[in-house]
């Protein structure tokens, strides 16, 4: 069933009419200006739309809408600093890629505007299908580079598809996944592409069979010939990123890069937070519109956690919160 048909079939009347109106002569016309309007809000004025749960979800409404065309093989992204790209649709009924571009997501783009810049060094830990390794790809320029860490077969087959449909040649495709140690791990698929993960024992209950992956730590990766340290980090390993954070203690000691880390569960937070509190970093959380999260507080189950160096703040000082934290 294409993505269409899976639409149509599984809406409800509201969203039926959503879809016939994003294909009239006006829909085509008003969706990108719309998006654009939201995306360029969210750049000035971030923190009433990430604090007020109404108003995220008019945002991410409005940038869907955007992108809301499943006809064609390949979505143009008509908005924000990804706008002239394309991406491959993915069919997965539980996870077609335009619904990928969340308010969330978008936030993050923001934010990698005011992390990097042209010649930065960008790794991406759980690049899934490379929206994330495109925008760092563009930002970090022909004198950059990003490493794109990615384990699962399917998931670095539409990667190198992406990059290749949008002529990329900055990234450097890692087939690994990032943990405490580098060797082997049992990796196993989630319900769709996006949530796959490590774990401790192999089973054949799952959907699919577990597979064995290699794995890297960061600061053996940095530590091989060639490679070059990183400017930001981005994280979204589900659940994962604790152990990934422990194998990257003298990276962040030594090279402090800015930390974007997509946090699952509170044990993985607790590790998180922690490692990063010793390396001296500061936290922020996104979805409370970037509010500094303290020692002695607990993460959220869920959030996008932004961490930087104090005297790193300068990246993103157009934040309110991040500035007067500094």
């Amino acid at each position: 069933m294409n993505d269409t048909a899976y639409y149509r079939l599984n809406s409800s009347a509201a969203n039926k009419a959503a879809w016939a109106l994003r294909r009239s002569f006006f829909g085509r016309t008003a969706a990108p200006l719309v998006a654009q309007l939201v995306y360029y809000s969210m750049k000035i004025i971030p923190n009433p739309i990430l604090k007020h749960r109404s108003v995220r979800r008019l945002g991410e409404i409005a940038q869907l809408w955007a992108v809301l065309d499943p006809r064609a093989a390949a979505i143009p992204i008509r908005f924000g600093p990804l706008r002239g790209f394309s991406i491959f649709n993915d069919p997965s009924p539980h996870f077609p890629t335009f619904r990928a571009l969340g308010i969330e997501e978008v936030m993050n783009w923001v934010l990698f505007e005011r992390a990097i810049g042209p010649g930065d060094v960008s790794y991406d830990i759980g690049a899934n299908e490379g929206l994330h390794t495109l925008l760092l790809s563009r930002l970090c320029g022909s004198k950059g580079r990003v490493y794109a860490f990615e384990p699962w077969p399917e998931n670095l087959e539409k990667l190198r598809a992406n990059l290749q449909l949008n002529n990329v040649t900055n990234v450097e495709i890692e087939p690994c996944a990032v943990s405490r140690h580098s060797g082997f791990a049992n990796f196993r698929a989630g319900p769709d592409s996006s949530q796959g993960r490590l774990v401790d024992d192999a089973t054949q209950d799952a959907p699919h069979p577990d597979l064995e992956v290699s794995t890297t730590c960061l600061d053996d990766f940095v530590a091989q010939a060639g490679r070059l340290p990183p400017t930001l980090l981005k994280i979204d390993i589900e659940g994962g990123e604790g152990e990934a954070m422990r194998g990257a203690c003298r990276v962040l000691h030594e090279f402090r890069p800015v930390v974007i880390c997509e946090i699952h569960g509170e044990a993985a937070g607790e590790v998180v937070q922690a490692v990063l509190a010793e390396a001296g970093y500061k936290c922020f959380v996104l979805e409370t519109g970037f509010r500094t999260v303290h020692a002695e507080e607990s993460l959220p189950q869920w959030c996008h956690l932004w961490a930087c160096h104090p005297g790193e703040t300068n990246r993103l000082a157009s934040l309110s919160a991040v500035r007067s934290a500094a």
